[in-house]
């Protein structure tokens, strides 16, 4: 409940008791996550995420959307997904002089997320483009070697026939008969391309695979 409440409240301002007695908004939450990320990147070994300019890019990004979502909106238009599509329905409704639960504003609320270039509606809302159109495309085929994104996408790409979903944390395999099996991924380094590239290159089917992880 507190999750649902927490989702449609564009204020950040709703809050829930936690175990430890304390009431928090969503923001609060993120807050401390980022203050446990801070002190993380100064007194560990940051370079264990990543290079030192990409964490301290990561962490000033961070910061000026946490900041932007509770105090100046106008900010992070361009970064916030949701804040952009609340300025667009926002507009249109000062516009047009329409109630909060007018049919347009529903219509718009659903047509947002369609992402076909020619409909997109997020795509003219100013939002920034993180990588290009062909980075995109490309990445569909090549995932970064140095995350469990590499051994996900090998699945997909070698043994298609057999894969039954594919998501974050586990891929899971249909190999016709008996139950689906699932191969958890909860460390985003275990799957990277020099621990289970060789593995893929040498079972040429699902079924080889999948014995060999089980063993």
């Amino acid at each position: 409940s507190a999750v649902r409440a927490f989702s449609a409240d564009p204020t950040s301002t709703v809050a829930f008791e936690a175990d430890d007695g304390v009431s928090r908004t969503a923001w609060d939450y993120q807050d401390e996550l980022w203050s446990l990320a801070r002190n993380f990147v100064d007194n560990d070994d940051a370079s264990l995420v990543a290079g030192e300019s990409e964490v301290q890019l990561i962490m000033t990004q961070w910061r000026e959307m946490l900041d932007g979502v509770r105090y100046d909106h106008d900010a992070v238009a361009d970064r916030v997904d949701w804040v952009a599509k609340l300025r667009l329905v926002n507009g249109l409704k000062e516009r047009y002089g329409l109630d909060s639960d007018h049919m347009k504003l529903r219509a718009i609320d659903l047509q947002y997320h369609d992402i076909r270039p020619e409909r997109s509606l997020a795509a003219r809302c100013g939002l920034r483009e993180l990588v290009s159109h062909d980075e995109a495309l490309r990445a569909l085929h090549s995932p970064p070697p140095s995350t469990r994104a590499y051994f996900r996408g090998r699945c997909i790409e070698k043994y298609s026939e057999n894969i039954a979903a594919a998501n974050w944390d586990s891929v899971v395999f249909d190999l016709g008969v008996g139950p689906l099996h699932r191969v958890p991924m909860m460390d985003p380094l275990r799957g990277t391309a020099e621990l289970t590239s060789d593995l893929l290159d040498r079972c040429a089917t699902a079924r080889e695979l999948l014995d060999e992880i089980g063993t």
